[in-house]
Order: C-alpha cells, then sequence, then structure tokens
C-alpha cells in the first residue's frame, strides 16, 4: 500500500500543472519585478538575475497567486548590505550542507556532480542513483524522512545551509517553522506547476545556482532543449497520431491528466491524439470508471500504468480495464523499465531534467507499433 501511496503522490503532483508570472507584490525594494538578464527562457515560477556581487534567485511558490514568494540572495564572498523583507534568505554559496526532501533534487545535484555537497536526504529507498546509494551505505548520507514526518531533530541537528523540499503551492506556511526559526533557508520547489516539459527540465538552473554550478546547468539543459525541440519538429510529418489513455484509476477515482497538464503537452509533442485534449483544465481530472471509458475506450495507446508490471495485475485491480480497445491490442506501455531494488522507476527522478528521453518513448511508442523494448529508455511493454 505504501508503494502506491507514494506513486499516487508522484502522479498528482505530476498533474498539477498552473502557471504563475512572479509581480512585485512581495518583491523586495531591491529586487527588479522581471530581472532584466534574467537567462531562464521556460520556466515561470522562478528567476535568476546576476548582480554586482550576489544573485539574485525569485520564486513564486504559489498555484493561483502571481507574486514572488520567495527571494534568495546568493553570495560567494561578502554579504551584501540590501533591505529586503522576511521572505528573503541570503545564501553563501556553494552550500556545503544540503538537504534534499526529493529524490528528484539529490538526483539533480548527482547530474551537476555536487553530491558532495549533500548531507541528508528524505528516504534512500526511492533513489536509482548508484552514487546516492552507495553514499547511503557508507554512512555519509543521512535519512531524514523515513517515514511521513520530517524528522527535525536530525535535521536541524546538520545544520544545513540550505532545504530543497517539495511545495505543494497551496500556501506560504508549507516550510517548516521549526527550520525557519533556526535560520535555515528552505527552498520549496514547485517544478510541478509548469506546464511543459522544457520548462520543468529547466529547474536544474534553480538547483545548479546554489552549488556554483550555474553554468555546467545551463550546458544541460541547452543540449536537453535542442534535442526535445529537434524531436518534436520531426513530429510535423505527421498529421494524426494515435488517441492516446494515460493513468490507472485510484480508489473510485480515476485521475487523467488536464488538457493543458504536463502530460498533455508531452503526448501532443509526440505527435499523439489525448484523448482530453480539448479540456482546458492544467490540472487533474477526477472522473469515473464509466467517464473515462466513455471518453477513451477506443485509445489505441495506454501509457502510464501506475506500478504495475504486467497485465494480470491490472485486471487484479479492476477487470473491466480488459473492455479497454489498448488492452485488447496489447498496446500498453508503463514508465518503469528502469527501476531500483524496492521497485521505484527512474522515471520519477530523471525524467524531470531529461524529457527529451520521455519525448523519444514516447515518439517510438506512438509511431512504431512493434518497437522494440531495447529501444526504450524509461517505457516497457505490459504484457
Amino acid at each position: 500500500m505504501r508503494l502506491k501511496m507514494h506513486h499516487f503522490l508522484l502522479v498528482i503532483s505530476s498533474l498539477a500543472f498552473v502557471c504563475c508570472e512572479p509581480s512585485g507584490n512581495r518583491t523586495p525594494a531591491n529586487a527588479s519585478k522581471k530581472p532584466s538578464n534574467n537567462s531562464i527562457k521556460h520556466a515561470k515560477h522562478f528567476g535568476i538575475e546576476e548582480r554586482e556581487g550576489y544573485c539574485l534567485v525569485t520564486l513564486c511558490g504559489k498555484k493561483n497567486a502571481v507574486d514572488t514568494t520567495s527571494v534568495f540572495v546568493l553570495y560567494d564572498s561578502l554579504k551584501p548590505v540590501l533591505k529586503f523583507n522576511q521572505t528573503t534568505y541570503f545564501v553563501k554559496v556553494p552550500c556545503t550542507k544540503i538537504v534534499a526532501l526529493s529524490s528528484i533534487y539529490s538526483a539533480m545535484l548527482a547530474e551537476l556532480n555536487a553530491l558532495k555537497r549533500l548531507v541528508a536526504i528524505d528516504n534512500v529507498d526511492y533513489a536509482n542513483q548508484s552514487e546516492i546509494i552507495a553514499k547511503r551505505r557508507s554512512g555519509h548520507l543521512m535519512e531524514v524522512s523515513k517515514g511521513p514526518e520530517l524528522d527535525l531533530e536530525k535535521t536541524l541537528l546538520l545544520q544545513p545551509d540550505m532545504v530543497f523540499m517539495f511545495g505543494m503551492g497551496n500556501s506560504e506556511d508549507e516550510s517548516p517553522p521549526q527550520l525557519l526559526k533556526a535560520g535555515i533557508p528552505v527552498a520549496l520547489i514547485v517544478d510541478h506547476l509548469e506546464e511543459t516539459p522544457l520548462a520543468r527540465a529547466e529547474w536544474i538552473k534553480f538547483i545548479g545556482a546554489f552549488v556554483g554550478q550555474g553554468k555546467p546547468a545551463d550546458s544541460i539543459f541547452t543540449n536537453v532543449e535542442k534535442k526535445y525541440l529537434t524531436l518534436k519538429d520531426s513530429m510535423r510529418q505527421f498529421d494524426k497520431g494515435p488517441k492516446v489513455l494515460s493513468e490507472l484509476k485510484y480508489g473510485e477515482t480515476w485521475y487523467v491528466p488536464g488538457g493543458k497538464s504536463f502530460m498533455s503537452a508531452f503526448i501532443n509533442d509526440a505527435g499523439g491524439q489525448y484523448a482530453w485534449k480539448d479540456n482546458t483544465e492544467k490540472g487533474s481530472l477526477p472522473l469515473s470508471f464509466e467517464q473515462v471509458y466513455r471518453i477513451a475506450g477506443d485509445a489505441e495507446v495506454w501509457i502510464n500504468l501506475s506500478m504495475v508490471t504486467n497485465q494480470n495485475e491490472m485486471l487484479s485491480e479492476d477487470e473491466r480495464y480488459q473492455k479497454f480497445k489498448a488492452f485488447q491490442t496489447n498496446r500498453l506501455y508503463n514508465n518503469n523499465k528502469r527501476v531500483n531494488a524496492k521497485g521505484y522507476s527512474d522515471y520519477w527522478e530523471t525524467a524531470m531534467f531529461h524529457p527529451d528521453r520521455v519525448l523519444r518513448d514516447l515518439i517510438l511508442i506512438f509511431h512504431k507499433p512493434h518497437v522494440d523494448e531495447k529501444e526504450l529508455y524509461y517505457y516497457r511493454k505490459i504484457h
């Protein structure tokens, strides 16, 4: 049950795509509303501006609001003398003791060759990166959220200079007050609120800014962006791709991505016809089995099937799945080809900053019905 619940939370967060533009409502007087040299091209929930002697990182962490919720002043030598409000943090960089409360953030640190700066993670069970697992086994990495709650005592004893944690974008008080009271900066990461795969991938620049890896982060993203756009452009030759269904129901409710969601964008860019492509919701749509079947019963391809590994597992959850065309024609694909010993997929870690790999997989799945599984990176066919 714990595996399914963890996956469900990941799915729900990946479907909650609402965008906001930072405004000056809560931005400090010394910070411009829109950084003049902001290098961010796609993401709309954070900005980075290089200034003389320091770097200004702004974060828009709400779903429906449009104001800047946090500001990080990153400096490498002398702390600048500036007047800011209570939502501003002064952070000496590169950070040397980072707590990453999601395997996604620790995976990004690994991608940036900055794992030496990682001192704690939430739960190693979710990790797929061999370097992270090895660091935990050697005793050089602590777990501070093995259960549902953050172990505040352990975290405070570490005296980290930065904490990255997942934010739902619901309120300003998601950060643990004990950490803030202790003067520990907390960044509520809201990459899942971005609308497009490239916008989410650009968050590697956010992490890079805190570990002195701004240029490598830019390089990584530029390379990914080029590959993604090349693949996307190649789909213009296809007039109409297969109709696509995503996800399985959870309990009595089937949460499908809205028509303006992150997953819908992926399907569209891969040349597929998402069953709810005309929907205008950016988040997830809670539907009944009957509602889904009525719209997508004839879908030709079915992807992102929770944590199942075969068709029997699907039918054990609900025998009605066999009524779908994609099930009958055996075009079922799940994003769990690469999993760790606990069954958690690497898709939920590295796919965020490597959307080009996901797009390539989906293109092959949609346009090559008999694709060899060896050609796929994250996906596998479910038999």
